[in-house]
Formats: structure tokens, sequence, C-alpha cells
């Protein structure tokens, strides 16, 4: 009997350990990319696709890409019509739709990702716990064109480029337009890069952006009682409406194969071995991003380089808790590109909790390679004392989930203030259409309220750390940051074309961004030759449209930083409650002529309280060292300094 109890407990054990190994299985469930045929056909899209409806039916799902290149075209991949934020709208096709996941991780051993024409590689949509890890992505054909200068004619105002083999073109009524795989684009939206040191080229606002010119004959438009918004425009024309009165400027002649010749350029001609960069019309020019991300929470993406996107190397929209290390965006040995992404590196649009940026590289982007905002809605209709009718103010911003029940509205009036008059909770939302909502609160809103009134998601906003990593030779600026949340901008090396670091705040402008940054710690970074390419920005740049509010910033820290620059504009402090700039070393380089000489390195206005202590001016004196208005002008304090070179 004994032994029978005996038996009966091991095969009782036994029967238990294996169905714990099988859950423990089923929690650690692994797919190998191999097994869905990755790499057995010239377009993968369809084996990732199958890849990812198994993972879907597993839970805690690993999938693990072998070291290789692989292939992707749009024509098999998962098709979803996409609202991206700061993009243009529209059908777009992704081989990896990781859309209603949660708990699923992407690892590949160093693999090449090549894709091919309007694609979206990556969409992770309304999932949680997501990492990516081990890849590279890039074109076959780049989104882009590069050409090179090779002679001018000061007499006559024409300069000729030469266009190599690998971008073919066309001459259509004059106007130069280049092919690519199922797009095209024109000349617009060009900057000048210098070969040399594979960066923007000095002073190309002098240059750039090539000539765009009035109509040669409109009339009667005038009689267009209705002008559609930005939105509505755009999805009627298909392009940027505001753009349709104007023609280009810019007339091609061949000369011979590969030669053309430019004529009707208004501003400087390029001087001869630039290299001039361009990527077509504004509205249809950010087509495919690399990584799209929205909706989704605890997103964590390491060791994955972009090599080139259409767009932006990621952007990601409502979400929460992202995470990026080593994830760069870079140019790739070897391929004589001048150019990475089309538009930023990384943009981030209404998210809360944590985004932590670090050890990422960010290079030769044609925007910036952080920015990091909210959105206005705009007050259109009073429906009721609960329900107002919202529109969209930028084209790019159609369709956006601006709000969801139980957010929290603040109601800002345009050049007033910064800060909410009012705040309301959301009860329920409906889009009407991309560009024109309806929204509910749960309660009678402010009667403050009326049409044109701004609204601000104050529960979406994000802590920000940006931590070791190197931005260089991009269009435009380094870090933008407008959150309502503590930032830390730490360890990082900064040298773009305009400012490092911009607090650009407005009530609307162009893209209706919101936010401003609350408390900031700027230290331990270098800053090296920002702002070199003709646009008068201070390196630590302060922009904003007027308001009433005496301070906007809380506190804003810059400390231990080296500044290494050709133009002595550090930085312009506006509307601070408390401003700490202390333990900097400020020193020339030759690289560049000064551009606005004239400008002190510290120009602050409106600062409540200043401390500037144990700075230091190490190799040339830089005439005004700071340059303050009457308010800044009562508390500022300085210590220990050494503005003097010794």
């Amino acid at each position: 009997m004994f032994k029978s109890i005996y038996i009966y407990s091991i095969l009782l054990a036994a029967l238990v350990f294996s169905t714990f190994q099988c859950i423990v299985a089923d929690k650690q469930s692994v797919i190998y990319a191999k097994d869905y045929g990755f790499g057995a056909s010239k377009d993968c899209s369809s084996a990732s696709i199958r890849m990812i409806e198994a993972a879907r039916e597993k839970n805690s799902t690993k999938i693990i890409i072998e070291r290789g290149t692989y292939h992707f075209y749009p024509d098999k991949a998962f098709e979803k019509y996409c609202n991206i934020t700061n993009h243009d709208d529209g059908i777009r096709y992704t081989p990896f739709p990781i859309i209603d996941f949660s708990d699923i991780e992407i690892e590949a051993d160093s693999a090449e990702f090549i894709f091919h024409g309007i694609i979206l590689p990556f969409i992770i949509d309304n999932s949680e716990n997501v990492k990516l890890s081990g890849f590279s992505i890039d074109w076959e054909v780049p989104l882009y064109s590069q050409v090179k200068v090779i002679a001018t004619d000061e007499s006559n105002h024409t300069f000729d480029i030469e266009i190599d083999q690998a971008s073919p073109y066309g001459i259509r009524n004059g106007e130069l337009i280049f092919f690519k795989e199922g797009y095209e684009h024109n000349l617009e939206r060009a900057i000048c890069w210098n070969p040399e040191t594979m960066a923007v080229a000095y002073n190309t606002w002098a240059v750039t952006p090539l000539t765009l010119g009035e109509p040669a004959v409109v009339r009667f438009l005038d009689t267009l009682e209705y002008q559609p918004s930005n939105g509505i425009g755009t999805l009627l024309q298909g392009s940027w409406f505001p753009l349709r009165e104007l023609q280009n400027c810019l007339i091609a002649e061949e000369l011979q194969p590969g030669v053309v010749r430019l004529s009707g350029q208004k501003k400087e001609l390029p001087r001869k071995g630039i290299m001039i960069v361009s990527k077509g019309q504004n509205g249809i020019n950010r087509l495919a991003p690399a990584i799209h991300i929205r909706n989704a929470k605890d997103v964590v993406i390491s060791e994955v380089t972009v090599h080139h996107a259409g767009g932006m190397g990621l952007v990601a929209e409502r979400s929460e808790n992202i995470f990026l290390n080593h994830f760069n965006v870079a140019l790739k040995n070897g391929s004589g590109r001048m150019l990475t992404t089309t538009a930023d590196a990384t943009h981030f649009n209404n998210c809360r909790g944590l985004i932590r940026i670090s050890d990422c590289l960010f290079e030769n982007m044609l925007d910036d390679a952080a920015n990091i905002h909210g959105v206005y809605g705009i007050v259109e209709d009073i429906i009721d004392t609960r329900t107002l009718g919202i529109l969209m103010g930028h084209f790019q911003q159609l369709g956006f989930d601006f709000v969801a029940p139980g957010d929290q509205i603040g109601f800002i009036e345009e050049g007033t203030s910064f800060f909410p008059f009012a705040n309301s909770e959301v009860s329920s939302i409906q889009k009407i259409n991309g560009t024109y909502y309806i929204i509910k609160f749960n309660e009678a809103f402010d009667p403050a309220v009326k049409k044109g009134i701004l609204l601000d998601n104050l529960d979406w906003y994000p802590e920000v750390e940006f931590v070791n990593n190197i931005v260089r030779n991009n269009r435009a600026r380094g870090l933008l940051i407008n959150t309502r949340k503590k930032t830390t901008c730490e360890g990082n090396y900064f040298s773009p074309m305009d400012e490092a670091i911009s607090f650009h705040f407005n009530f609307g402008g162009d893209w209706y961004e919101s936010g401003f940054s609350d408390e900031v710690i700027i230290r331990n970074n270098f800053f090296a030759d920002c702002s070199y390419a003709g646009r008068e920005r201070a390196v630590i740049n302060f922009s904003g449209d007027e308001s009433q509010d005496t301070f906007i910033f809380k506190k804003i820290v810059i400390e231990n930083n080296k500044f290494k620059t050709f133009d002595p504009f550090l930085m312009n402090p506006v509307k601070v409650d408390t401003l700490i700039v202390r333990n900097n070393s400020i020193s020339k380089s030759n690289t560049y002529p000064g551009l606005f000489t004239e400008n002190p390195a510290f120009r602050i206005t409106q600062v409540n309280f200043s401390l500037f202590s144990g700075n230091k001016v190490e190799d040339y004196e830089p005439g005004d060292i700071i340059i303050a208005d009457s308010i800044s002008l009562k508390k500022l304090h300085q210590d220990s300094n050494s503005w003097k070179s010794q």
C-alpha cells in the first residue's frame, strides 16, 4: 500500500512539475523569425505579419530575429489609416503592426532592415510593455535627394548641379523632379550641406530655402468666401493649402545627362562643392517615420539605429513612459549620404510619465534631436454650458487624440497668460472629423470661455531626462523642451546649426504646440559651435509670444557646462522666476567668422532673481557679458566670476 502511495506521489509531483513547466514555457514563449520565412524571399513583409499574428496568440512573447539583411515592401504589409502627429496623414503600410499588445519583445541580433517606398516600419499602438532592440532601419532609396554644386555664374545668377545616376530625375515644365520608389518630390525644403564637415553649411540661410515666388497671374481670389482651415484644406487639396498661390521660380535646364543648370534663384548662390539636400513640398514630405508610438505605455527601445526615414526617427503621442537607450539616428558608414531623417530624430506630443533619452547619437537630421510638447485645441463653438466644439489648429495635427474622459483641461486666453484661468474635467469626446471635435465636460465650464480660447491638456506632460547624448550636424535645434514637469539635461554634446536648447513657448503659432518648462537643470554639457547657419539664436534660446505673465519659468539652473563657440551669444532667459548660472566655462573657437558679434554673452529679461557664480572665460574676452533690463537688475547677483581671460 505504501509503495502504491509513494508511486502515486511521484507521478503527481511529476505531473505538477510538468504543468508548471508548461505554464512557464507559455509565459516565456519564444518565436523565431526564421520559422516564419524571414530571409527566404525578397520581401519579408508577409513573413513579418505572420510572425506578429503568431505572437498575438501567446502571452509575454519574445520574438528573436537572427542576424541578416531583410527587405520590406508595402505591397504585402499591414494597412492602416494613420493620423501621425507632425506628419502627413493617410493610408500607411507596416510589416510590424504592434497593435493591441501587452508584453512583447522583439530582439534582433544586429539585423539590418531595409525598407522600400512609402512604408512605416513600426507601429506601436494601444500597447504596453513593448521592447525593441538590436536592429537598424534604412531605406534602399532615400526619400530625399542630394545634388552637388559644380559651377556658379554670378553674372547670370545661375548655378549648375550634378545628379548621380542613383537619383532618377525629370524636368517637368521647367521644374526639377526626383523620382523615388512610389514617390516623387521637387527642390522645395532645400538646405546646403558641407561634404567636408558632413554638417549643415555655414550661413546656409543666405542661400536656402530655394525660391518659391508669387504666381504669374491671380484674379478674383477675394470672391472665395469659404477658406478651408489648414486641416480641411490639406484633405481637399492633397498639399499644404496656404501654398496654393505660390509657383516654382527655380527653372531647370539640362546641359547633359546628370548635369542641370538652375536659374531664378533670388538669394545668394551656393558655392561650388556644396551639396544641396531637399525633401520636397511641405505637406507631402513627412510620409514615412521609422517608429510611430500612439496610446502606448512602458516602451523600451535600445540598441536600435535609424539610418534614414522619410519623416521622424521616432514619433510618440499620448503615451506614457518611453525609454530610449542607444537609440541612434546616424549616418551609415560608406553610404555617401548627407542626411539621416527628413524631420526630427525624436518627437513627443502629449506624453506623460517619464521620457528618458540616454546614450544616443543624433546626427544629420533635417530637424531637431528631440521635441517635447503638448498641443492646443481651439474653441470654435459654445454648444451649451458643458459642451464645446473645438478645432485642431495645424494640418499635421488632424485626428490627434487630444483628450480623453477624465482629463483635466485648462482654458488659456491667448495673449494674456500661459497659465489657465479655469479648469474642467472631460466627460466625453466625439470626433466629428479630423479637425473638429465635440467635447463635453462633467460640469459647466467657466463663463469666460469663448470662441478662440485655447485648451491645454494639463494631465499629459512628462518628466524628461536627456542624458549623455550627442547631437551634431543637423538642421535646426538640439532639444526643444516644453513640459510642465521637471527636465534634466545632463552630460550631452551639442553642435546643431541653430540653438542647442530651445524654450519655444507660444500660444498658437504655426504648430499650436503647447507647454513651457517649469523646472530645468542643464549641467555638465558641452556646447560646441552652435547657431552657425545664419539665424540669430542664442546657444540656449528663449523665444515665444508676448503675454501678461510676470514670470513663466519657475527655476532654471545652468551649471558646470562648457561653451566653446565662435559667436558670443550664449543665452537669453526671459520671464524666469529663479535663474542660476554657475561654474560654467566659456571659450572661443575659431571655426567660423562671427555672425552676430554685437550680442552679449547673456541677455536677461524680466528675471526675478538671478545668480551668476563661479563662471570663467578661458581664452577670450567676449565684450559685454550681461545685459539686463530694469526688472532683472533689481536682484541680479554676481559672485566669483572671471569674465576676463587670464
